[in-house]
């Protein structure tokens, strides 16, 4: 404790040593902190901008810590020690220290044996590995020093600042060219021969000659800041990447744009190229690698929970190594795009990383003032062990937030619908899109699905609840409410459409769009809704859930018991089942009128439950980003599923119990192996525009929708798309539940 009062710090091997370097003593930190409290606001607001700050801070400024508006003794002195007695990986070899403010960025030399830094304090550092030593504090920046580059063999590192300069220095911390630039510069790479230097200012990317520092060319193609350049191991092409969500592939020899690279949905934080690969990462919190011939997207991998700021692979491209806001590191193997991984130590954001050509060494920068040095060379030779997360399939489903999903009773079809208004069909055999239907002007609230697959109806905030054709995406009709459509679901036979807009159940002919009855009764705006034979089923903002009749609209139980907002339910037969703002799941017998279990387990709120076709399994999900499985009936937790990487808002389950799906604001669907526990096997796929023409579709089972005589308009028009064998026939056994906003 004494040691870390006076500002030691631990190397590599686990020796403690006074820094004597200039690292903040635990008064000099206290006070840093309590400083920076005056600017704090504006520094967040600032912060979330991307690489933007305050304009009004020197290039002496006080360092940007974490800041206290109000605090006490106590919190300021456990900010201060947090660095110290945060326990780190297994993986991690050393800590090095020495900058004064937060570090920026970081980079390495091929062998591993060299790297360099730099800070918001102005200086670029160079670093003997072998020895854990610093070998050079390297001045003449006036301000923030945003990124590095260094030569492969080390001998040279060029630096770039806040100043409007780049500057190039030679082992071991020579300064041998500054470049004057017109602007901020937020990115530098040198080329494999170290001739050339790449910069990046506005929305340009300039081209420097390293020996006299005149600039060669200019090229110009992004809409936005450009945060990221490198340049490819034969000098052949140049990557940039920039604020507006682009990458651009640049032909080294004539200047002339390749091709434009768009996946990511924000900001594209850095880039690194080898072996024909590249790789990129994003505000949207995904890693993603490309072909760099073809510029097909090959992998989207998921993990980070918040800004992934850099990324860097090792020569053949195997192996990636990320860092975050979420103050950790992840590996990743890049032949298959699963996370191999996840590197723990540093306490505050993690800036920057660099990896050895051999994928065997990584180091990382960090805002706790740290380098951390991390042996990767076990998880190149060992295979991942495979934990124990029993989903089928992962897809990247939408582009924005998703807010609902069903599955079909036999398990082959899901449906989702997302903050993009959005409803899209997936076929869960391969995991890919088989439609998207577009047509809601906002967020689409809820989705649910018929039990012969071939319609779908979803509702939205834009105060309409919308039928869809599964195979061909057309609406087929569209409802109209006077406000916002929270929870929609179908009737079992399929002909009626229950809604929930405000505090009323309302319901629909499926076939004429017509609406049939009012339901009153709820004093709190509905929240979710479900069908089951004869009965519908709604939960409320007032805590209640209530049973109600299609035939004579009779209210036949009001079931109390949640103390929050009742966000999801499901009905088979006599057993009800709902889930609540109060973190709860309740089993209800709908004959007895009476709570029979209350299930504990989720620690945050529960936003959605489905039922298995008997009644007997149930699956919930949580914004603890978890999905459980319950015994209904002895009221036990009999599997708790992790993966997601965000709030799951939605869950389906087939008939059988033995599949279900989940969404997720991480933009991903889920899909769940219950009975089989199967290993995790993930695909991440993006949903194409169309699905290919002439993709054959499994042969939907006879429809469950009862043919009304005085409904032949609907029935006609689903002919036309699906052929003269699109007769609707017998009904089939009822079990449809509904989807809600949560």
């Amino acid at each position: 404790l004494l040691s870390r009062l006076t500002g030691s710090f631990r190397r590599g091997g686990g020796r403690e040593e006074d820094a004597g370097k200039g690292v903040m003593s635990l008064g000099e930190r206290i006070k840093a902190l309590t400083q920076n409290s005056e600017n704090s606001d504006k520094r967040k607001k600032a912060a979330q901008q991307g690489y933007a700050s305050l304009p009004s801070e020197s290039s002496n400024s006080t360092s940007v810590m974490p800041e206290f508006g109000t605090f006490t003794a106590t919190d300021v002195l456990a900010q201060a020690l947090a660095p110290s007695v945060t326990p780190a990986s297994q993986h991690q070899v050393g800590i090095l220290t020495g900058h004064e403010k937060e570090i920026l960025s970081v980079a390495i030399s091929a062998d591993g044996t060299r790297a360099a830094s730099s800070s918001v304090d102005g200086t670029v550092r160079l670093w003997d590995l072998g020895l854990l030593e610093e070998v050079a504090r390297c001045e003449g920046h006036r301000d923030w020093v945003w990124a590095l580059s260094m030569a492969r063999n080390g001998g040279m590192v060029a630096s770039c600042s806040r100043d409007r300069t780049a500057k190039i220095w030679a082992w071991p911390g020579r300064l041998v060219q500054s470049i004057e630039h017109k602007g901020e510069v937020l990115s530098v790479s040198l080329s494999n021969d170290a001739t050339r230097l790449y910069s990046a200012q506005g929305k340009s990317v300039l081209i420097w000659s390293v020996q006299d520092g005149k600039r060669l060319m200019e090229l110009k193609k992004h809409e936005d800041l450009v945060r990221s350049v490198i340049a490819s191991e034969d000098n052949m092409r140049v990557v940039s990447s920039a604020k507006d969500a682009t990458i651009i592939v640049w032909n080294a020899v004539n200047w002339t744009c390749e091709r434009v690279l768009k996946g990511h949905q924000a900001i594209i934080r850095n880039v690194d190229i080898s072996s024909g690969k590249m790789i990129s990462c994003s505000l949207d919190k995904t890693v993603r690698l490309w072909d760099v011939e073809t510029g097909r997207e090959e992998r989207v991998m998921m993990g980070h929970s918040q800004d992934v700021r850099g990324v860097a692979m090792d020569e053949n491209a195997r192996v990636a190594v990320s860092c975050s806001f979420d103050k950790t590191l992840r590996v990743w193997d890049l032949a298959s795009g699963t996370e191999m991984a996840q590197l723990l130590g540093h306490t505050d954001k993690v800036f920057g990383v660099a990896i050895s050509a051999n994928g065997g060494l990584a180091i990382s920068a960090s805002w706790d003032l740290s380098l951390r040095l991390w042996d990767l060379r076990d998880l190149r030779t060992k295979p991942r062990e495979a934990a124990h997360k029993p989903a089928v399939s992962k897809i990247q489903a939408s582009e924005k937030e998703i807010l609902a999903v069903t599955i079909t009773p036999d398990g082959t079809l899901a449906v989702s619908c997302s903050v993009d208004g959005s409803v899209r069909v997936w076929d869960l055999q391969d995991g890919t899109q088989v439609v998207k239907c577009v047509g809601h002007t906002d967020w689409a609230w809820g989705v649910c699905v018929s039990d012969d697959k071939r319609v779908a109806v979803s509702c939205s905030r834009d105060c309409t609840a919308r039928v869809w054709s599964t195979e061909t995406g057309e609406m087929l009709r569209k409802m109209d409410h006077d406000a916002e459509v929270m929870c929609v679901a179908l009737s079992s036979d399929g002909q009626s459409i229950v809604t929930g807009e405000g505090k009323n159940v309302q319901v629909w002919d499926t076939y004429s769009g017509e609406q049939m009855g009012v339901k009153k009764g709820h004093t709190g705006v509905l929240r979710c809704v479900a069908t089951h034979a004869d009965k519908i089923v709604s939960g409320a903002q007032d805590m209640s859930v209530r049973v109600w009749t299609f035939e004579d609209w009779q209210c036949l139980a009001v079931l109390e018991g949640h103390t929050g907002v009742v966000r999801g339910v499901a009905i088979r037969d006599d057993v009800i089942v709902s889930c609540s703002g109060d973190r709860t799941v309740r089993v209800w017998s709908l004959a007895a009128k009476s709570e029979q279990q209350v299930l504990h387990g989720h620690e945050e709120d529960v936003r959605g439950v489905a039922l298995s076709g008997d009644g007997k399994v149930a699956v919930t999900c949580s914004f603890d980003k978890t999905v459980r499985v319950w015994d209904v009936e002895n009221g036990t937790q009999t599997a708790k599923f992790e993966g997601h990487t965000d709030k799951v808002f939605g869950v389906g389950l087939d008939r059988s119990g033995t599949r279900a799906v989940s969404c997720s604001w991480d933009m991903s669907v889920r899909v769940w192996d219950i009975a089989g526990r199967e290993s995790e096997r993930e695909r991440v796929l993006q949903p194409p525009s169309l699905v290919a023409a002439g993709r054959e579709r499994p042969e939907a089972p006879e429809s469950l929708v009862g043919a009304r005589q005085q409904s032949r308009a609907l029935q006609e028009s689903i002919a036309r798309q699906q052929g003269p064998d699109s007769g609707l026939g017998p009904e089939q056994e009822p079990l449809l539940g509904g989807a809600g906003a949560g």
